[in-house]
């Protein structure tokens, strides 16, 4: 990842995760954005505009790759 680029994270993430981010968002100027989802969970068509509402426009720079990993588990995990 370069400066500059961003990860969209929720506020369900483990602390040691958001604590991990934030570290190498300092270290190399890493945008992080964290989507606050409430409780109960969200329909998803919801869950995807809080999600899209935070990340940046995509720009015609080829060599800027973006990726959105989603990991949904029952809350009963």
């Amino acid at each position: 990842m370069r400066r500059g680029d961003e990860v969209v994270i929720t506020n369900q993430v483990g602390p040691r995760l958001l604590s991990s981010w934030r570290q190498r968002g300092k270290r190399q100027g890493i945008v992080i954005k964290i989507v606050p989802l409430p409780a109960p969970p969200l329909p998803l068509n919801q869950f995807y505009r809080l999600v899209e509402q935070q990340v940046t426009p995509w720009t015609d720079d080829l060599n800027n790759l973006r990726s959105l990993r989603i990991i949904a588990r029952p809350a009963s995990l």
